[in-house]
């Protein structure tokens, strides 16, 4: 409609985390859906220590709550008190300072300050994502109004190089390669 053109160049995975001194680590779907919804309030019900569950979401508008709240949460709702963080970079320090916390980061972001858990089954990795055995992800895309040309073309060019696609891992993505 628009003469876009659109040009995938990564893909980006969503991973639940908990702080490391939490014992679960894994979790289902439904599991998760309840938790986010308010109605699993305690980390006992889910094998962990009797104490309330504290949810951390990201803001209105972010693409990693975007793929979240459609592939894990099932366009559930998010309980009102969750708390709400503007970034991965804050979403990682809330839960590695609440060992009660609960939340979601994209999978590039995962180290040692949060544990990823496993879902529905899956490990949330950067090399399932790439192969499809973990599948809450999304491709991340370049978009130009018509064919590319002059340094917007140069610069696609360069996103879908050797180099770029090193810069794209480095960022915590897994490069698409040219398609």
């Amino acid at each position: 409609k628009y003469g876009l053109q659109s040009f995938p160049f990564a893909i980006d995975g969503v991973a639940l985390v908990v702080n490391p001194a939490n014992k679960v680590r894994a979790i289902t779907a439904q599991q998760a859906q309840d938790i986010f919804a308010g109605k699993i309030t305690n980390w006992k019900v889910l094998g962990g220590a009797d104490a309330p569950i504290t949810v951390y979401t990201r803001e209105d508008g972010s693409g990693t709550r975007e793929v979240f709240v459609e592939k894990a949460l099932k366009k559930g709702p998010i309980v009102a008190s969750a708390n709400v963080v503007n970034s991965n970079g804050a979403m990682k320090t809330a839960i590695g300072q609440d060992k009660l916390g609960i939340g979601y980061v994209g999978i590039g972001h995962v180290d040692k300050s949060v544990a990823a858990l496993t879902f529905d089954k899956m490990v949330p990795s950067q090399e399932n994502a790439a192969s499809g055995a973990y599948t809450l992800t999304r491709l991340l895309y370049m978009n130009t109004k018509g064919a590319p040309s002059g340094l917007t073309k140069a610069f696609i060019d360069y996103i879908y190089s050797p180099e770029g696609s090193a810069i794209i891992e480095k960022s915590g993505y897994i490069p698409t390669g040219r398609k």
